[in-house]
């Protein structure tokens, strides 16, 4: 079955068999597959209780042959959804004789031979002269489907008829296997165990010629394939709650309502939605709280007391909430308590996750959801992978869930490029052809060119760190305005650093932020996530494994409008941290960061000042003048730390400075840079 074009209509007007797509962030066109009727056969699993996360379990996954039999080398493909154990089973053990017994995945042995590894298959027919052979592979990008791995199930000798079964055994207690293992983390949307009939597939090219094949790279080696409705899922539900999470407003006035908002999560940082206990603030001179509260069904583990709480003297405070009963405690981040009204306050934000629009889970909704209430979060976008443009489903969900001074969200999407890997393109409005704006483009320089079609100033593209070297030529450009130095993937902010590395580190040149900037490239910094579970603004999910956890963007800003949010982003008053919500404050001769600063000489002094309010003891605060560690200023214990540095060395044209802290945690926090021009 070919590539169909993105425009394919959801359904086929001869047969009424509905479409599925796919769109694979590698490739120009989305793909889609058949979705056929129940006629055609169904699937379940049994049991089909919800799970705990984190837990073991042995499953049947049961096809059920419809109208059309299912014939010698036809067969079933079992589709195991992500975070679940990987399938995996010995060479032709007693249990397993007439199985293929081949295994083929991204990194390890070919031959699994640990009986106490967790995810054992077994496949087995009800029609007692026909056999099967089962062949396990993790397909390349299989991740595009939101299912990590792939169990096909061959039949042999006689053919299936209507009504004759084929089951998988996954997660077969067989030797010292526990089961399998559920993801780790929850979610509301169910986890599908997706299942597709193939019709005359050719193995003997899969095998041999087809080199980490992606799903369509197979499927299109079978003379036909479709996809069974309704498929069977499995709902993970968290563990009891392990501790609160408490988040407010970083800056407010004197007496000015704000909001405290708590999440009670379990030990894997999952919401506990069943979280029933009471909380009470802790008394703190100078601050109204909130009364103590009983969670109920209603919360499900979130709370939000809205502008419950004012204080009546300037100062920084930490709000601390705790429930005896259960014996769990959490402390907010810090709030900086003005007497005059703040020209900036400072917003929290997370733009590049995934949903199932791309190679996330959880719909877009969830996602928006998500964010708002799990994550309390101020502002987000989804940044879904989309190779011609922001899509009109998440246009609609970000318009649909944005709340003018509230919570924001922004027109984002994700877009690779075949000389400078990923990046994320932000768009200030909303429009239909946003949809196909970068359809063509397909290196740097191309994408450079079709974004600058949009109206000026509205459109920023933010090189995305894993690995990968950018075009620095091509995003030396005035919409490459932002970089992400830090997310999932860990931080990207210089080569061989030990302070949450990549888990790949990239060994190209132009593959970190510093080389960026040493090239005169003047870009802010943000953190975000790139976390695929759905969950923006807390997770770490990275399709296939966990991760560092996500990042945040803090932005300066006037107020919690779309309008100002850009105004903070275009002119990168913007900072990135470890998702710590840390204050913090920088700047040189009275420029906030992220600002260029035309002096009048060389000898012209620079005075650098910046002051810092962390979520635990702070080991350092580096100043970094041209990628080079300038002044260090030690915490000596406390969770506060300022200074004041006057540079009187002779200034070059396009100095910058930035601000780089350390937490006794290991959490971090990088300020966007200012720039020094000379007259």
């Amino acid at each position: 079955m070919g590539k169909t074009k993105e425009s394919i209509e959801k359904v086929n007007v001869k047969t009424g068999e509905k479409l599925e797509g796919i769109v694979d962030a590698r490739a120009k066109e989305s793909r889609m597959y058949f979705i056929r009727g129940t006629e055609y056969g169904k699937a379940s699993i049994s049991p089909s209780e919800p799970v705990e996360a984190g837990s073991c379990g042995e499953w049947t996954i049961t096809y059920t042959v419809g109208k059309e039999s299912i014939e010698p080398e036809d067969g079933v493909l079992f589709l195991i959804p992500q975070g679940f154990s990987i399938p995996k089973y010995f060479e032709k053990p007693p249990a397993f004789i007439g199985q293929r017994g081949l295994m083929k995945q991204h990194s390890g042995p070919d031959k699994i031979v640990d009986p106490t590894a967790p995810g054992y298959v077994q496949a087995y027919v009800s029609r007692e002269e026909t056999q099967c052979e089962v062949f396990v592979d993790a397909l390349k990008d299989n991740s595009r489907l939101g299912e990590a791995y792939h169990v096909f199930v061959t039949i042999k000798g006689k053919p299936l008829i209507k009504g004759d079964t084929v089951s998988l055994v996954y997660g077969k207690k067989i030797y010292a296997s526990p089961g399998a293992l559920t993801p780790y983390f929850s979610h509301k949307a169910p986890f599908l165990f997706k299942v597709f009939v193939y019709k005359q597939m050719d193995w003997k090219t899969v095998e041999k010629e087809l080199v980490f094949p992606d799903f369509f790279a197979v499927m299109e080696k079978a003379k036909d394939f479709y996809g069974i409705s309704n498929p069977p899922s499995l709902r993970v539900f968290s563990k009891k709650a392990a501790r609160l999470i408490i988040n407010a407003p970083s800056i407010v006035k004197i007496n000015e309502p704000f909001t405290v908002k708590v999440t009670a999560r379990d030990k894997y940082e999952n919401v506990a939605e069943n979280y029933k206990g009471k909380i009470q603030f802790e008394n703190n001179k100078g601050i109204k709280l909130p009364a103590n509260h009983t969670f109920t069904n209603v919360n499900q583990g979130i709370k939000h007391f809205s502008n419950k709480c004012f204080i009546s003297e300037s100062g920084v405070y930490r709000i601390t909430a705790y429930d005896k009963k259960n014996n769990i405690i959490g402390e907010s981040n810090p709030v900086e308590c003005m007497s005059e009204n703040p020209g900036y306050k400072i917003f929290w934000g997370d733009i590049h996750c995934h949903s199932s629009e791309s190679d996330g889970l959880g719909t877009l909704d969830q996602y928006f959801e998500y964010g708002k209430y799990a994550a309390a979060l101020d502002f987000c976008a989804s940044g879904d992978h989309k190779e011609n443009g922001a899509s009109l489903e998440m246009q609609s969900a970000a318009r649909k869930h944005h709340i003018e001074g509230k919570f924001v969200t922004i027109n984002a999407f994700e877009k690779r490029m075949d000389d400078g890997g990923d990046a994320v393109i932000y768009l200030k409005d909303f429009s239909e052809k946003y949809s196909t704006l970068t359809r063509e483009a397909k290196t740097c320089a191309e994408t450079i060119k079709a974004l600058s079609t949009v109206k000026e100033g509205n459109v920023i593209l933010v090189p995305h760190q894993h690995d990968e070297p950018i075009d620095c030529v091509a995003f030396n450009h005035p919409l490459v305005r932002l970089v992400e130095v830090y997310s999932c993937w860990g931080n990207s902010e210089k080569r061989g650093t030990s302070q949450k590395p990549l888990i790949h580190p990239g060994e190209a040149d132009m593959a970190y932020v510093q080389e960026y900037l040493a090239k005169g490239l003047r870009l802010g910094m943000i953190g975000s996530g790139d976390e695929h579970a759905g969950h923006v603004g807390y997770g770490d999910w990275l399709r296939i494994n966990s991760s560092q956890h996500n990042g945040l963007v803090a932005v300066y800003a006037k107020e919690l409008t779309r309008e100002a949010i850009w105004d903070a982003l275009w002119n990168r008053r913007v900072y990135a941290t470890t998702r710590e919500r840390i204050i913090l404050h920088f700047e040189l001769n009275g420029h906030i960061m992220g600002e260029q600063v035309t002096i009048n000489s060389n000898k012209t002094e620079r005075k650098i000042s910046a002051s810092i309010e962390g979520t635990d003891i702070i080991e350092e605060v580096v100043l970094i003048k041209n990628n080079e560690n300038y002044f260090v200023k030690k915490g000596n214990g406390k969770k506060a730390v300022s200074f004041n540095y006057t540079d009187t060395k002779t200034a070059n044209k396009g100095d910058y400075y930035y601000i780089r802290v350390v937490q006794k945690n290991g959490e971090l926090a990088w300020s966007s840079p200012v720039w020094i021009d000379v007259k």
